[in-house]
């Protein structure tokens, strides 16, 4: 084999693997990630859906209504969590954890557990 033929043999290897990094590195829909400005929304949006359900089952459970959470802390796509805390002690903070698609799986006052959906 000539010097001209194994150049000719080594750039065609080379394109072949350009070619496969091309396709298998271009994000698609599916596998790109997901913005600062959509994990926001994302978060507002999964805060504000898990409010109603959550403060629902609080008037179910305790009687009474506790306003608006003083913190919510989500992933920003399925979870939820709402965090209710009328005064300073601890054994009062109430905590509504929120999924979509299951709604409220779970609701404490302090430590106790006053409800927890099943086990899927």
């Amino acid at each position: 084999m000539r010097g001209f033929d194994k150049l000719m043999v080594f750039f065609g290897f080379v394109l072949i693997g350009i070619v496969v990094l091309v396709f298998f590195l271009n994000p698609t829909q599916f596998s790109r990630n997901i913005s600062s400005a959509e994990l926001v929304e994302g978060i507002k949006f999964l805060n504000e859906a898990g409010r109603a359900p959550c403060t629902r089952a609080i008037r179910e459970h305790l009687q009474r209504d506790l306003g608006d959470p003083s913190d919510a802390v989500s992933d920003g796509r399925t979870i939820a969590n709402l965090t209710w805390q009328p005064d300073a002690s601890k054994a009062s903070t109430v905590v509504c954890y929120y999924e979509v698609g299951a709604g409220v799986t779970k609701l404490t006052v302090g430590d106790r557990v006053l409800f927890a959906a099943a086990a899927r």
